[in-house]
């Protein structure tokens, strides 16, 4: 108790305990101060905001609805919102020898996607989305920029690109081009295992 007296002082909770309801009523007083008194001015501010045009009334009225806008969605991700996400591809003109080889890649791509859903690889979905974009889940309202996905073609640069590259600004995913899917997954795995947070392996 000594120990912590300065804090306990500073929040206007410093008294003398007797008994276990009083140290329960302590410890719910000094949450109560860091969670609500001390944001107190940002927390009036934000309602003070929701009440214009009566948006606060909105969601007084129906807090399920707002819900998903103020709470993180619990569910998992999955392969299927995973590429979703990333659903805008970046092709080469049709007919083209690029075009085909893009194509190649995308279907390496879902393969591979797949496969870390059911667990056939080291890596996880978050990990990818936190590759690409910098964030372990897609936000509520989603990216402020279309996800895309895009290739590297080898003609391209002086370097040949094996691993995946990610752009987190334009939140752009960059595949490598390869010839069969146990090299792709391969090194999509060592990408993404190499990549401590996001951008490039």
């Amino acid at each position: 108790m000594e120990e912590a007296s300065s804090l306990l002082t500073f929040t206007g909770s410093l008294r003398h305990i007797t008994s276990l309801s009083g140290r329960d009523c302590l410890i719910r007083q000094v949450i109560k101060y860091y969670v609500v008194d001390r944001n107190r001015a940002a927390l009036d501010q934000f309602t003070k905001g929701l009440e214009t045009l009566g948006l606060l009334g909105a969601i007084q009225k129906n807090p399920a609805a707002f819900q998903p806008l103020f709470l993180q969605d619990p569910t998992p991700l999955t392969a299927d919102k995973l590429l979703d996400t990333f659903s805008h591809i970046k092709y080469s003109a049709r007919g083209s020898n690029r075009r085909a080889r893009e194509e190649l890649t995308m279907s390496f791509w879902r393969d591979f996607v797949s496969d870390v859903e059911e667990r056939a690889s080291p890596v996880t979905l978050e990990k990818i989305l936190v590759f690409c974009t910098g964030l372990a889940s897609v936000p509520s309202l989603g990216f402020s920029t279309k996800p895309a996905c895009s290739f590297l073609h080898p003609e391209d640069t002086t370097f040949v690109h094996k691993f995946p590259v990610a752009n987190t600004c334009s939140i752009e995913l960059k595949l490598p081009i390869h010839t069969s899917y146990e090299s792709f997954k391969s090194n999509m795995e060592t990408g993404f295992q190499c990549s401590p947070t996001f951008g490039l392996s």
